[in-house]
Formats: structure tokens, C-alpha cells, sequence
């Protein structure tokens, strides 16, 4: 999050040259934007470059996807990856779960990992080349047998450590493994 470059929902334009001085595009009902570790929702803005408060409790920005029996949350905070054994177990996340990264984000496993461990999370960790040429069905039946051998059930969940292709092949896969289990998306 606390990266300069904006991220954004969806292909509709929006205007806030007040803030941006060019043109974002999000989705018109939702209209959020993060940008350098702030959330501007509904033309406001919420800094969460600090996602702790004082006494150590996590701060959280949360968004709602309201899709009827499909809604789920969007959680946002700064520098939270320490916190995401915490943040799932409280969303009644537990078990096991596939870690699925690139060459770039695998770097980030042993921090999500500890986080992990420390909330009864069982993690197994798999690395996909980067790149859009890792979208294939060659790469789909490996992240499958993956999924078997961390023992994953309907309980268990998978997780994408990144962005962009790491996004959609763990999306995929999550959908259509045992007929759908819980997918969680952290951007790096």
C-alpha cells in the first residue's frame, strides 16, 4: 500500500483531478481509490499509512462487495502482512491453506509464513514463474496437485502472494478446486 501508484476497482472513469490531477478509473459505485497509503471513498479520504492504534489494535479500512449470498469484504491497511495470521483466524479462516507467489513476491513468504504459524494457520508455499505466460493449463494442473499434496479441503483456503497474473491463476484455481474454496488476495 504504500506504494506511489494508484490502485483502482474497475474500467469505469472517474474524475478527481483535485486529488490525482490525472484521470483514475473505479468502478462508479464503489469509488474508491488507494494512493500512497490513503483511501479516498466517496470523495473522502482516510489515511491508513498507520493501521495501528495506539494500544496495538489493528485499524482496518474495510469496503463491502454487496453480491447478494456472494458479498465479501475488502480489508485495507498499511503494512499489515505481519498481521494476516490474526486478521483471518478472526474471519474464521483456519486449517490449511496454498500459498501461491511469484519469483518477485516469493520474498515475502517467511513474514506471511511466521504470521501464519502463530494463528494455527498450516501454510505450503508454491512459486510460479512471473509473467503472463505462467496462465496455462500446464501450470493450472501443477497448482491442482499442489493443492493435494497441502492437503487441502473444503475448510482450507488459498491465498495470492501478489498481484496481477498471481491474482487470476490463484482465483482460478481457488474457484474450481473441490468445487470452490475461499480465496484470499494480498497485493505486495
Amino acid at each position: 500500500m504504500g506504494s506511489h501508484t494508484p490502485q483502482y476497482g474497475s474500467l469505469h472513469e472517474f474524475k478527481k483531478d483535485d486529488v490525482f490531477r490525472n484521470t483514475l478509473k473505479v468502478h462508479p459505485s464503489v469509488q474508491f481509490v488507494i494512493h500512497s497509503g490513503s483511501v479516498y471513498y466517496n470523495n473522502e479520504s482516510q489515511n491508513v499509512e498507520n493501521s495501528h492504534t495506539p494500544d496495538g489494535h489493528i485499524n482496518l479500512y474495510e469496503l463491502n462487495v454487496n453480491l447478494d449470498n456472494r458479498s465479501y469484504p475488502i480489508k485495507i491497511g498499511y503494512d499489515l502482512l505481519m498481521e494476516a495470521g490474526k486478521i483471518l483466524f478472526k474471519e474464521g479462516l483456519k486449517g490449511n491453506c496454498l500459498v501461491i507467489a511469484d519469483n518477485n513476491t516469493s520474498i515475502f513468504y517467511d513474514e506471511l509464513r511466521s504470521s501464519l504459524d502463530s494463528n494455527n494457520i498450516n501454510s505450503t508455499l508454491t512459486v510460479v514463474d512471473s509473467g503472463e505466460n505462467s496462465k496455462s493449463l500446464a501450470q493450472l494442473k501443477k497448482l491442482y496437485s499442489h493443492c493435494i499434496k497441502a492437503k487441502l479441503d473444503r475448510q482450507s483456503f488459498i491465498i495470492a502472494l501478489g498481484g496481477g497474473v498471481i491474482g487470476d491463476l490463484a482465483g482460478y484455481v481457488s474457484a474450481t478446486y473441490l468445487r470452490g474454496i475461499d480465496f484470499i488476495q494480498i497485493p505486495t
